[in-house]
């Protein structure tokens, strides 16, 4: 709290900008659920607590707006803006610091409006937490989360790999890797600012090192394949990328036997 100079800040900042760490990096997670058309904060609410530092007016502690925006003129009536829950709902009451005494009748109305709110003076006894608004009780679930963000109508247009679990996970993160052109060949480095004696292939010398190079294209890697594909009895076959080389893959031998005969003899 003091590091990140949080006193009196609503609950949605979490970290200053400036200092890097964990709470930097989770303040940026959020900042990219929000950009897949998913608003964090307004699937969660804190839970009002006697030991806890909720803001009365700034943070949404009860209902599905927070009370600034849904009574603007008592804000405006407030001499306290940043005042806790706690300093506002004392005694199964409300206990006001106004700059003046309210009158008028949209005022009045809106007075009437948040005392008649059933859960105001409901300070749980429980410690400080988050109400997972998705779930009916309140416990957060990853899966609740993912079928959220997955109806936003964000689309994933990429490869959709169905991976088999004979491959060893080490072989399966490194081909998925590959797929997302994160290996360290040349080319790759470069871009990244990493000097490198020549971004010519290593094994072959003739072409940039790219991952489609290296592992298609190159003239050794391609001689290598086919004494492969010899080995399984299958006919030669010419790819473009590693995604094309994917897909064959995982069209070619849905027979279990010949997957698990082909398995055996790798063993």
């Amino acid at each position: 709290m003091r590091i990140h100079n949080l006193s009196r800040k609503p609950s949605d900042h979490i970290a200053k900008q400036s200092i890097r760490g964990v709470w930097n990096n989770i303040a940026k997670e959020i900042k990219d659920i929000k950009d897949v058309n998913t608003e964090c904060h307004s699937l969660f609410s804190p839970i009002p607590n006697s030991n806890t530092k909720i803001l009365f007016w700034l943070d949404l502690w009860c209902g599905s707006n927070i009370f600034r925006n849904k009574f603007p003129l008592l804000y405006e009536l407030e001499s306290v803006k940043r005042c806790y829950v706690t300093e506002r709902v004392t005694n199964e009451s409300f206990t006001w610091k106004w700059k003046s005494l309210p009158h008028g009748d949209d005022v009045i109305s809106e007075f009437i409006e948040l005392c008649s709110i059933p859960n105001y003076i409901r300070i749980s006894p429980v410690p400080m937490g988050l109400k997972f608004k998705l779930n009916s009780d309140c416990i957060y679930i990853v899966n609740k989360m993912k079928m959220c963000i997955d109806s936003t109508g964000t689309h994933y247009n990429g490869l959709v790999i169905e991976w088999s679990k004979i491959i060893p996970l080490k072989v399966r993160c490194f081909i998925w890797s590959a797929l997302q052109r994160r290996l360290h060949v040349a080319t790759e480095l470069i871009k990244r600012g990493v000097t490198t004696i020549s971004d010519l292939c290593v094994i072959c010398g003739d072409e940039q090192e790219t991952v489609d190079h290296l592992f298609i294209k190159c003239k050794v890697v391609d001689e290598t394949r086919d004494w492969i594909f010899k080995w399984c009895e299958l006919p030669k076959q010419q790819f473009l990328n590693m995604e094309d080389f994917l897909n064959f893959g995982a069209s070619w031998g849905n027979c279990p036997k010949k997957k698990a005969n082909y398995h055996n003899k790798l063993l």
